[in-house]
């Protein structure tokens, strides 16, 4: 076993370097290529050394610590409107985030393939053919199992993920999509203070994801939180992101006030804390859930917590997608 460890290692690290001279000359974007390929191969043996319980997490950390960072954006004013859409992908999340030039696609639902033909479906019905930003928020598969289809059905500027490895087969899907398209990859830092920006739409990466990948709990709280400013308005998404991430995240002091949240983690108790929501300080939330799930999502305790402050719930499971528009100065939706 040890021995097949070493040898996905070194094909992994040869293969690396013949990618590298041949691709010499070219740009950062080449570099991307070969860390999404190689990632792939070093998914695998970490698989295999887990067994062997000698985890190689270091030698993952040494290409994570390599990856390029998005450069400082300005947020400017408000101009035009932003749409906001929470897709109705059952127990599962996709947000489109979408102006009249740009979109933005924020996790990719279940791994089936009626909700993936749905989300594609959904995503040319309001007029998408090209995103400039694909985010897996993380690995799991109610968050990146249409993620490896959307890439091959639409134009993808760019990937957002969190710096970690995962094994499992729609993760390794992903992956190969990234490579197979050549698709440049960021892996943002910890409260990375760069702007992402696609026309008017700006995010700010609140809580990328931290690696290397240890236990199967770490992958909530990995999630990538995104806030979206437009004008005097924001948007905050939390992924799976649960109350030790949150914790962590006020500590930390960033800037997380939104006028509209989704409920981490589909409104499990896990998430959503109290003074969590109360940094936010919302007037809306959304609740990406399938409807009667066997997880018993929302639950009761962070539907309390949105009612004491009188904010305004919207579920997928009650209304399906919902769409939230705003102008830079104020947000409709459905009443």
């Amino acid at each position: 076993m040890k021995k097949e460890v070493k040898a996905v290692v070194k094909k992994a690290a040869t293969r690396a370097v013949a990618k590298g001279k041949a691709k010499k000359a070219k740009n950062k974007r080449g570099f991307i290529k070969i860390v999404a390929a190689l990632v792939i191969l070093v998914a695998v043996a970490i698989g295999v050394n887990f067994a062997l319980g000698n985890p190689i997490g270091s030698a993952v950390q040494t290409f994570l610590d390599n990856q390029e960072q998005a450069p400082q954006q300005v947020v400017t004013a408000a101009e035009g409107e932003i749409r906001v859409h929470f897709i109705d992908v059952g127990q599962g999340d996709a947000i489109l985030l979408q102006s009249d030039d740009n979109a933005v696609l924020i996790d990719g639902g279940i791994n089936r393939r009626a909700t993936t033909d749905s989300l594609v479906a959904y995503l040319r019905d309001v007029g998408v053919t090209r995103l400039d930003y694909v985010v897996s928020t993380h690995p799991h598969a109610d968050h990146v199992g249409g993620l490896p289809t959307i890439l091959r059905e639409f134009e993808v500027g760019h990937v957002l993920m969190p710096d970690l490895m995962h094994t499992t087969n729609i993760f390794t899907q992903f992956l190969e999509a990234i490579d197979e398209l050549d698709i440049p990859v960021t892996m943002p830092n910890r409260y990375d203070e760069n702007f992402f920006q696609a026309g008017i739409i700006h995010m700010h990466m609140v809580n990328p994801g931290h690696g290397p990948y240890r236990a199967p709990r770490d992958l909530n709280d990995v999630s990538i939180i995104v806030r979206m400013v437009h004008g005097e308005t924001s948007f905050i998404f939390t992924g799976d992101a649960e109350i030790p991430a949150e914790q962590r995240i006020l500590e930390s002091g960033v800037n997380i006030s939104a006028d509209v949240m989704l409920a981490g983690h589909h409104g499990s108790r896990t998430s959503s804390h109290p003074e969590f929501v109360a940094a936010i300080n919302p007037s809306i939330a959304v609740i990406s859930v399938g409807e009667d799930n066997s997880y018993g999502h929302p639950n009761q305790e962070v539907l309390d917590t949105f009612a004491e402050r009188n904010m305004r719930v919207y579920r997928t499971d009650q209304l399906g997608s919902i769409v939230l528009v705003t102008d830079g100065t104020s947000i409709s939706g459905p009443r």
